[in-house]
């Protein structure tokens, strides 16, 4: 199925209730496409940089710090945060082609 049929079906009923004026439901919507949007862009980041993709799930989903990175990585700190910068200016990018 392609992604965006997927998110249709998702969010249609937030969709719904978004339109009678329920402001709950259109921040769980914005909450939950950009959710949607940033795995769609990860998962892209992961094909193109798997390194780079993992840094994302130690840093942004695990918590890790650069310093704790750098050392399971056996590389320096400055090293992971050039990384990190490369990895967020992708996703970035990502997100900004998104339909």
């Amino acid at each position: 199925m392609r992604p965006e049929v997927a998110l249709e079906r998702q969010f249609t009923p937030l969709f719904v209730a978004a339109e009678s004026g329920d402001s709950g439901a259109a921040e769980a919507l914005f909450t939950a496409l950009y959710s949607e949007l940033h795995r769609l862009a990860e998962r892209q980041l992961a094909r193109v940089e798997p390194e780079l993709a993992q840094l994302v799930d130690l840093k942004y989903f695990c918590g890790f710090s650069f310093a704790e990175i750098a050392a399971l990585r056996g590389i320096t700190e400055r090293t992971v945060q050039r990384h990190w910068e490369r990895a967020r200016l992708y996703l970035h990018a990502a997100l900004e082609e998104a339909p």
